[in-house]
Protein backbone atom coordinates (compact mmCIF):
# COMPACT_ATOMS: atom_id res chain seq x y z
CA UNK A 1 0.00 0.00 0.00
CA UNK A 2 1.54 3.31 -1.44
CA UNK A 3 1.91 5.89 1.86
CA UNK A 4 -0.11 9.22 1.14
CA UNK A 5 2.15 12.54 1.90
CA UNK A 6 0.23 15.61 2.99
CA UNK A 7 0.35 18.62 1.67
CA UNK A 8 3.45 20.11 3.56
CA UNK A 9 5.42 17.16 3.09
CA UNK A 10 4.86 18.01 -1.04
CA UNK A 11 5.67 21.61 -0.31
CA UNK A 12 9.04 21.04 1.20
CA UNK A 13 9.78 18.44 -1.19
CA UNK A 14 9.83 20.75 -4.09
CA UNK A 15 10.42 24.31 -2.47
CA UNK A 16 13.47 22.67 -0.57
CA UNK A 17 15.64 22.12 -3.92
CA UNK A 18 14.20 25.75 -5.43
CA UNK A 19 15.80 27.55 -2.63
CA UNK A 20 19.29 25.29 -3.89
CA UNK A 21 18.90 26.38 -6.59
CA UNK A 22 17.96 30.37 -5.86
CA UNK A 23 20.78 30.49 -4.08
CA UNK A 24 23.14 30.56 -7.00
CA UNK A 25 20.69 32.68 -8.91
CA UNK A 26 20.84 35.07 -6.66
CA UNK A 27 24.46 35.70 -6.47
CA UNK A 28 24.80 35.76 -10.40
CA UNK A 29 22.37 38.47 -10.28
CA UNK A 30 24.24 40.41 -8.18
CA UNK A 31 27.07 40.41 -9.66
CA UNK A 32 25.40 41.29 -13.26
CA UNK A 33 22.67 43.59 -11.57
CA UNK A 34 25.25 46.09 -9.74
CA UNK A 35 22.62 48.40 -7.21
CA UNK A 36 24.79 51.48 -7.00
CA UNK A 37 23.95 52.72 -3.37
CA UNK A 38 25.36 49.06 -2.22
CA UNK A 39 28.58 49.73 -4.33
CA UNK A 40 29.22 52.75 -2.49
CA UNK A 41 28.49 51.17 1.34
CA UNK A 42 30.79 48.15 0.40
CA UNK A 43 33.33 49.88 -1.00
CA UNK A 44 34.64 50.50 2.73
CA UNK A 45 35.73 46.58 2.57
CA UNK A 46 38.44 47.05 0.37
CA UNK A 47 39.63 43.85 -1.41
CA UNK A 48 36.26 42.26 -0.70
CA UNK A 49 34.06 40.55 -3.11
CA UNK A 50 30.52 40.45 -2.41
CA UNK A 51 28.38 38.04 -3.04
CA UNK A 52 24.92 37.92 -2.99
CA UNK A 53 22.81 36.13 -0.85
CA UNK A 54 19.60 38.13 -0.20
CA UNK A 55 17.32 40.98 -0.91
CA UNK A 56 14.20 42.66 -0.30
CA UNK A 57 12.08 45.44 -1.09
CA UNK A 58 9.00 46.68 0.53
CA UNK A 59 6.75 49.72 -0.70
CA UNK A 60 3.81 51.34 1.14
CA UNK A 61 1.92 54.10 0.08
CA UNK A 62 -0.41 55.97 2.36
CA UNK A 63 -1.98 59.92 1.65
CA UNK A 64 1.28 61.15 4.21
CA UNK A 65 3.58 60.02 1.77
CA UNK A 66 5.21 56.98 -0.02
CA UNK A 67 8.19 54.86 1.50
CA UNK A 68 10.09 52.79 -0.62
CA UNK A 69 13.09 50.76 1.10
CA UNK A 70 15.61 48.32 -0.63
CA UNK A 71 17.98 46.01 0.48
CA UNK A 72 20.40 43.39 -0.40
CA UNK A 73 22.98 41.56 2.00
CA UNK A 74 25.85 39.59 1.01
CA UNK A 75 28.90 37.90 2.26
CA UNK A 76 32.31 39.09 1.29
CA UNK A 77 35.31 37.17 0.47
CA UNK A 78 37.62 36.35 1.74
CA UNK A 79 36.45 38.08 4.74
CA UNK A 80 33.88 35.98 5.51
CA UNK A 81 36.40 32.91 6.09
CA UNK A 82 37.99 34.75 9.08
CA UNK A 83 34.90 36.75 10.24
CA UNK A 84 31.42 35.44 9.14
CA UNK A 85 28.98 37.80 9.05
CA UNK A 86 26.29 38.68 6.69
CA UNK A 87 26.36 42.72 5.63
CA UNK A 88 23.09 44.28 4.61
CA UNK A 89 22.32 47.55 2.52
CA UNK A 90 19.29 49.13 2.93
CA UNK A 91 17.98 52.39 1.63
CA UNK A 92 14.75 53.75 2.86
CA UNK A 93 13.35 56.32 -0.16
CA UNK A 94 16.38 57.72 -1.31
CA UNK A 95 18.18 58.37 1.82
CA UNK A 96 21.77 57.80 2.67
CA UNK A 97 22.35 54.28 2.94
CA UNK A 98 22.22 52.28 6.06
CA UNK A 99 24.97 49.41 6.54
CA UNK A 100 24.15 46.23 9.16
CA UNK A 101 26.75 43.12 9.91
CA UNK A 102 25.21 40.40 11.25
CA UNK A 103 27.19 37.14 12.70
CA UNK A 104 23.62 35.28 13.66
CA UNK A 105 22.53 36.14 10.40
CA UNK A 106 25.05 34.07 8.51
CA UNK A 107 24.90 31.49 11.01
CA UNK A 108 20.75 31.29 10.71
CA UNK A 109 21.63 31.21 6.61
CA UNK A 110 24.81 28.58 7.26
CA UNK A 111 21.75 26.22 8.94
CA UNK A 112 19.27 27.10 6.79
CA UNK A 113 21.32 25.78 3.48
CA UNK A 114 22.40 22.56 5.38
CA UNK A 115 18.88 21.56 6.16
CA UNK A 116 18.11 22.24 2.35
CA UNK A 117 21.14 20.09 0.96
CA UNK A 118 20.01 17.39 4.00
CA UNK A 119 16.57 17.81 3.10
CA UNK A 120 16.92 17.48 -0.88
CA UNK A 121 19.20 14.54 -0.18
CA UNK A 122 16.30 13.08 2.01
CA UNK A 123 13.52 13.57 -0.76
CA UNK A 124 15.57 12.94 -3.54
CA UNK A 125 18.86 11.07 -3.80
CA UNK A 126 18.41 8.92 -0.42
CA UNK A 127 17.77 5.30 -2.25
Amino acid sequence: MKKKHSLFHRFLKYAIPVFLLLLPLVALYGQLSLWAPAQRALSVYAGQTPIMVGFGYHAEHSFTGNTKAMSRSYILLPMVLSHPKIITVLQVNNAQPVVSESGYGFLFYVIWLLVCLVGTWWFWLQP
